[in-house]
């Protein structure tokens, strides 16, 4: 699975892609992550880590596919993080794209404000190879400081589903998923805010 998430460890925030088996334990990770970015004492256990948004501590022993991260998550390592008074405002400068289900699934793509195409087809933004896609699926117009807009494409040979009803029309997404369901299986996508501005390799576990 491939992961792009932001680390606070130690008063610094670092973004990163994290390549890693869904089967590696986050104490795994954590060890990994605190030997590159924190004072971790030989032979000393690994900090625990934290999600940014709820204060949630993640199970050590948990695997990181059981652990339910995506991409655009904060991770706090060692210390509980304080969480905001209220709620930030809706929509991002960027969002970022999770394949959640079919082929593709562990995919992410972080998207900066413009318009993108997605489908099948190699002349889009996105490309998705899967036959259950059209090969012009659909458009999402990341803009600032509100939510993405989806734009299904016409003529799609499987219908663009939001909460299990058909869209035709242009509609605001906010953390909800689409579901592109064909005679294979069901393609998930979730588009949810990020938080990456920048972000480049760690090489965990490859």
């Amino acid at each position: 699975m491939e992961l792009l998430v932001r680390l606070r460890a130690e008063g610094a925030e670092h973004d990163l892609r994290i390549d890693a088996d869904p089967q590696v334990r986050v104490d795994a990770l954590a060890r990994d992550l605190a030997a590159r970015y924190s004072r971790l004492a030989p032979g000393g256990p690994p900090p625990e880590l934290y999600r940014g948004a709820t204060g949630e501590r993640l199970n050590p022993a948990a695997s990181l596919g059981a652990a339910g991260l995506l991409s655009g998550d904060l991770l706090v390592a060692g210390m509980p993080p304080e969480l905001p008074a209220s709620s930030p405002p809706s929509g991002s400068d960027g969002i970022c794209l999770d394949i959640v289900a079919g082929p593709e699934a562990g995919r992410s793509v972080v998207l900066s404000p413009r318009r993108y195409l997605v489908g099948r087809a190699g002349e889009g933004d996105i490309t998705i190879a899967d036959p259950t896609v059209s090969r012009r699926q659909l458009t999402i117009e990341v803009r600032r400081g509100a939510p993405p807009v989806i734009t299904p494409e016409p003529d799609v040979a499987n219908p663009l589903l939001l909460d299990a009803v058909p869209q035709t029309a242009q509609f605001e997404l906010g953390d909800d998923s689409v579901n592109l369901r064909g005679d294979i299986g069901p393609f998930t996508i979730k588009v949810s805010k990020s938080v990456l501005e920048q972000f480049f390799k760690s090489g965990f576990m490859g």
